[in-house]
């Protein structure tokens, strides 16, 4: 062991479904490459090939990192969550199989884990069809989460594991959104920092859960339905959820299921204007 390697009281949880080596190797290259040596890496692994299952189970044992085997096909927040059960660090850093860490995130990060934050967040790259583009985290976090998805991507933050476990992890009854539903719940308990970035980059596939239209109506309604009564409080967050809600799915469903969504984003408000 080097006695100059930096440490951080982090577990990585890589999750893993089917994906061709070379993209996960990018992936796992970018955790090996960080400035600062994350405390272990955890590889979740839901992938029905039996083929590249076990090329995932020896790239583990190559790095000596820990080997976690869910049930073929399990959802990313089922996933995430397995991972997260065997993690022993403070703080916990998901990553998608095929996305990437630039090599001072975990550094940039760390730096702020002396204020006890719920969430470290920061900007990072979004890759789309070959292009390029960033993604920016406005100062003013908590004021608007509920409106919109301003955090981000799961792979780019760090999270504390006290505050994870405290508000139960990842709802596994989601099929999309899963990751602004946890932001919005440990936004309500903790605080949240912002850092400096880009820390990484995030590729867009057609693979990918945000490419699929049935998933994020459900998704969508998920979100209406479980967040409805803080809707109500805050009818002007609503107001720009709805929006959004209108701006991504527009195109990707039909005009009936997009009038069927505004109505049951809106559906708990008017009861309580009644009232």
């Amino acid at each position: 062991m080097n006695s100059n390697t930096l440490y951080a009281d982090v577990s990585v949880i890589i999750t893993t479904h089917n994906r061709p080596m070379g993209i996960l190797r990018r992936s796992a290259e970018s955790v090996i490459s960080q400035t600062v040596t994350p405390k272990e890496v955890i590889i979740t692994d839901s992938g029905t090939s039996l083929s590249i299952s076990k090329e995932v189970r020896n790239m583990a044992s190559l790095y000596s990192w820990k080997y976690v085997k869910v049930e073929n096909g399990a959802s990313g927040c089922i996933t995430r969550n397995r991972g997260a059960e065997h993690a022993t660090g403070r703080y916990l850093a998901f990553l998608d199989d095929d996305d990437e860490w630039y090599h001072e995130k975990i550094s940039r990060m760390s730096v702020v884990f002396d204020k006890n934050p719920g969430v470290i967040c920061s900007d990072y790259d979004q890759e789309v069809g070959g292009d390029v583009f960033l993604f920016t985290v406005p100062n003013s976090i908590e004021d608007r989460i509920l409106g919109n998805n301003v955090i981000g991507c799961t792979s780019m933050p760090i999270i504390s594991r006290e505050a994870f476990e405290k508000v139960g992890g990842f709802d596994e009854s989601f099929e999309s959104n899963q990751e602004w539903d946890l932001w919005i719940r440990i936004c309500d308990i903790c605080n949240v920092i912002r850092v400096d970035g880009p820390v990484g980059i995030k590729h867009q596939s057609s693979l990918s859960v945000s490419s699929d239209s049935s998933k994020r109506v459900h998704g969508w309604n998920c979100m209406f339905r479980k967040h409805s009564e803080a809707y109500r409080r805050n009818p002007y967050q609503l107001k720009i959820a709805s929006g959004c809600c209108i701006a991504e799915m527009r195109g990707n469903c039909s005009p009936f299921i997009l009038k069927v969504l505004c109505l049951r984003a809106w559906s708990g408000l008017m009861v309580h204007l009644r009232r």
